[in-house]
């Protein structure tokens, strides 16, 4: 009975479609980190400032449109998909190095106060992110001028170098980073969602990849099995409840020092966009 409880409920697709998703948005969550230190970003401020917003946002987002699929089912009769909002692995990369980074530089050569330096760097990324929402919402009502006039395979370029650097490369060199680990996952995904065998009990794919592999991976850390630079750090002073809060610092960078950034700005949302129209 158990066995076929997901397909009874006609889940297992909406599930293995929701671990894919939340995990490849994850992955995309450590990258940003990563990014974001490597610049220069202290762990403890991005755990407080970033992440609390980032998350609330990507929850807030995911269930405004499934509320607009479910009415447009209603409306048209017919089953609609709501397309999933997450974190754009092109805007972290090109906003945190071409954008975050430098702009942090130059307030802590403008500041002697490196917390005043990171805050408004954040208040600039900020800023650049409501530039953004701004132009695509410009852009948005383009969409069908866009279909018309520019070739498909035109625009299914911007996405191509994209996809086979992060959604290629990019997860199977990080699965060959520690290979008893990484590659007994890829083979569970591949199993299930290409091959499309049937796991025990209809479970998907993905969250049976992350319960087979997670205590695995902190079997192996705890012998000393794991490389130093991909061990985790256990630290007790990011964990914690880091509620979001309203700061206008983004609202007065819109029209300050972000705008220098526009022509990098303007181009990223315009690709956005154009990966957007693809996907819808």
């Amino acid at each position: 009975m158990t066995s076929k409880l997901f397909s009874n409920l006609g889940l297992r697709p909406e599930l293995n479609a929701f671990f894919t998703f939340f995990f490849d948005i994850v992955v995309t969550l450590f990258v940003m980190l990563g990014l974001l230190s490597f610049v220069g970003f202290p762990v403890t401020f991005i755990i407080e400032k970033v992440t609390p917003a980032l998350a609330l946002g990507v929850l807030l987002g995911n269930l405004v449109y499934s509320r607009m699929a479910i009415s447009l089912s209603k409306q048209t009769g017919e089953q609609k998909t709501a397309i999933p909002l997450g974190i754009d692995i092109t805007s972290v990369v090109a906003i945190i190095l071409l954008i975050v980074g430098p702009s942090l530089q130059f307030f802590n050569a403008e500041f002697e106060d490196p917390e005043k330096a990171l805050l408004y760097s954040w208040y600039v990324g900020m800023g650049t992110s409501l530039w953004l929402g701004i132009i695509k919402f410009a852009l948005a009502f383009c969409n069908d001028a866009i279909r018309r006039f520019i070739p498909m395979a035109g625009m299914l370029g911007s996405i191509a170098g994209v996809a086979f650097v992060w959604l290629g490369a990019n997860p199977v060199l990080s699965a060959f980073q520690m290979p008893l680990i990484g590659l007994l996952a890829l083979i569970i995904c591949i199993v299930s969602l290409m091959a499309h065998v049937r796991l025990p009990v209809g479970a998907p794919g993905a969250l049976v990849a992350l319960l087979i592999c997670l205590p695995l991976y902190y079997v192996f850390e705890s012998f000393g099995l794991i490389p130093e630079h991909t061990a985790s750090s256990n630290s007790a002073d990011m964990l914690g409840l880091h509620l979001p809060y309203l700061q206008m610092g983004g609202l007065e960078h819109l029209f300050g020092y972000t705008l220098g950034y526009l022509a990098i700005i303007a181009p990223l949302a315009i690709l956005v966009s154009v990966i957007a129209t693809n996907i819808v």
